[in-house]
């Protein structure tokens, strides 16, 4: 080997050593050690190289295969907007009775009590999704209702006094099942009881002007 490749080869030596084997990639360390015993050995400074080149390419790749994954194609991006909107619609709805009526008195609209199992109940989350998600039904609930929704999840975290509340109010509208829908009108009197519908936002909203008459 020439004197100008030794000084070379012990950096690239050291190089090796600190990224692949002292602070290696996850799953590289057991090659880095294999390369650097070879680069100690008879290896010429070109075959180190290309050592290194091969083990920066093992470790590097999976990174642009995620980032490409996870690119904000057109799809990817539909998708997440989706998601945002749908995120974004547990905003407007409330959970404290007392404050709801409140509300409704104020503003002079309906109260909607969503009596729900949001995270197990087949038919509360197509209504969900079918219905309450819907800019349809959400344009129309801002001007004339006030949303309440009384959960009583599986999985969900939920406050004990939430839980109290909830069932008080299971016990006093005697809901026999989700998902049921109670309507008030703005002084808190029950004008109507609702469930899921088919035909979409429309016909929901078509029932809901039916109580307000």
């Amino acid at each position: 080997m020439g004197p100008s490749q030794q000084p070379a080869r012990t950096r690239l030596t050291r190089i090796f050593h600190k990224t692949f084997v002292k602070y290696p990639p996850k799953g590289l360390k057991s090659l880095g050690k294999l390369g650097l015993a070879f680069f100690h050995g008879k290896a010429t400074f070109f075959a180190m190289k290309i050592i290194l080149s091969l083990v920066v390419a093992f470790s590097v790749s999976p990174a642009i295969l995620a980032a490409e994954e996870n690119a904000l194609t057109p799809k990817n991006a539909q998708t997440k907007a989706k998601t945002c909107s749908l995120l974004k619609t547990d905003d407007v709805w409330m959970t404290d009775y007392s404050k709801a009526l409140e509300k409704a008195k104020a503003e002079k609209k309906m109260v909607l009590m969503d009596f729900t199992g949001s995270d197990w109940c087949g038919w509360c989350i197509k209504l969900d999704k079918e219905i309450f998600n819907q800019k349809q039904f959400q344009g129309y609930a801002d001007k004339n209702l006030i949303l309440l929704k009384l959960d009583f999840p599986q999985r969900k975290a939920q406050s004990e006094s939430e839980k109290k509340q909830n069932k008080a109010l299971s016990d006093q509208y005697k809901i026999e099942g989700f998902p049921t829908v109670i309507v008030l009108d703005s002084e808190g009197k029950q004008i109507g009881q609702l469930g899921y519908r088919e035909g979409g936002p429309s016909a929901f909203i078509a029932e809901l002007d039916e109580l307000k008459k």
